[in-house]
């Protein structure tokens, strides 16, 4: 059995609902959810924006500025539901999430989108954080939407937002430009899931929805029911974190003090961290 995710930046949904109906039946077919971000839709407006064959289940808008938010759509056939845990923990700008547990092929699938000048700690925080919950639930788990961070420029943001998946063994799937203009390519929107469970990467599809590409990947997502499941995770007891201050102590970090310039001494301390970690 295929499941099927597509994510669009719409950069506005209410004057492209036509479109978007047009793309689901012609372009894109069979596509089990769709996810959206920047809808530019008020909270208390979206839950009456309805898609043809498809249910609203999880939704975003802002309240106190403009433009920007999340939804997903899951056709309605599938069965799906809430995801209680990790409700409140979206912000306006910094962390505008929806989500919602695809029970039929047993995926967690959350959209975020960020504003460029939102606070990427909060983002960054708030992203490890339904991570671990989910995690800790043995789910599986898709994530997705704008994250305005280029995977084309390597910079210390986004080296933290890669060693922070890598530490949960997640991996974006999206590997072609995203958003292409005259003077410049860009990769800022993404599909992340379980390394171990991917067997394709993402395709990109220019939609004519935006100045944004779409990200559409299909997955096998059999549901092993009753089955003995072994899961491997670190044990953070007392003596390994010793074990790990004790590393950390004997390290000289002669690589870091001896870099002249700040970037590239952050690089390397991350870099000898998360491989004593």
């Amino acid at each position: 059995m295929q499941f099927s995710i597509l994510h669009q930046n719409i950069q506005s949904m209410r004057n492209k609902l036509l479109d978007l109906d047009i793309v689901l039946k012609l372009r894109v077919q069979n596509i089990d959810v769709v996810c959206l971000t920047e809808h530019w839709i008020k909270e208390d407006y979206l839950t009456t924006i309805q898609i043809d064959q498809y249910k609203l289940v999880s939704h975003f808008g802002r309240k106190n500025h403009n433009h920007g938010g999340s939804c997903i759509y899951v056709k309605k056939n599938i069965r799906t539901k809430d995801v209680k845990y990790l409700q409140h923990i979206s912000v306006e700008k910094d962390f505008e999430m929806s989500v919602c547990e695809v029970v039929t092929h047993g995926y967690i699938v959350v959209c975020i989108y960020r504003s460029p000048d939102g606070n990427f700690r909060v983002f960054l925080n708030n992203l490890e954080l339904i991570i671990q919950k989910i995690q800790s639930k043995r789910k599986k788990i898709i994530l997705c939407g704008d994250w305005i961070l280029n995977f084309l420029i390597s910079n210390i943001r986004l080296q933290e937002l890669e060693y922070l998946l890598m530490s949960y063994d997640l991996i974006n799937t999206v590997n072609s430009p995203t958003r292409i203009t005259s003077a410049s390519e860009s990769l800022i929107d993404v599909i992340v899931t379980n390394r171990e469970y991917l067997e394709q990467r993402a395709t990109v599809i220019d939609l004519g929805l935006s100045d944004h590409l779409a990200q559409l990947i299909r997955i096998h997502s059999d549901k092993k029911i009753n089955s003995i499941q072994i899961i491997e995770k670190r044990q953070f007891t007392n003596s390994r974190v010793e074990e790990f201050i004790t590393l950390l102590s004997q390290e000289s970090w002669v690589e870091v003090i001896n870099q002249l310039d700040v970037n590239a001494s952050v690089e390397a301390f991350l870099r000898i961290f998360f491989a004593l970690f």
